[in-house]
């Protein structure tokens, strides 16, 4: 685990009453938070599939995060960088494909 520090520098000034004296006291403390690591969350596309133009395609990706929770599921169906459908809720996408290709379908999760 990770330990982040902080330093708390307190004045304590204490003012006697009964006698002529002023007393002064410093202490300082130091407050440590452990983080435990964080880990990325896993994704999973699925199976390659062969379908015919025209045909619907159906993806199914599965993820899982060991220390947090899936907060957005992400489909980019032609590889291009843009991630044409997205979700907050855990279900399937579909797409069409009218061009005959070989396509590079991404999935990709992201946690809380």
């Amino acid at each position: 685990m990770k330990k982040i520090g902080l330093l708390i520098s307190i004045t304590l000034i204490i003012i006697s009453i009964f006698s002529a004296c002023v007393i002064y006291r410093w202490a300082e403390i130091e407050v440590q938070k452990e983080v435990p690591e964080n880990n990325a969350p896993v994704a999973d596309a699925g199976v390659d599939q062969t379908v015919h133009v025209g045909d619907v395609v159906y993806f199914n990706g599965t993820g899982y995060d060991s220390d947090g929770i899936i907060v957005l599921e992400e489909w980019d169906y032609d590889g291009d960088g843009i991630y044409d459908w997205n979700s907050t809720l855990k279900m399937a996408s579909t797409h069409i494909y009218d061009v005959v290709g070989n396509y590079t379908a991404t999935f990709r999760t992201s946690q809380s």
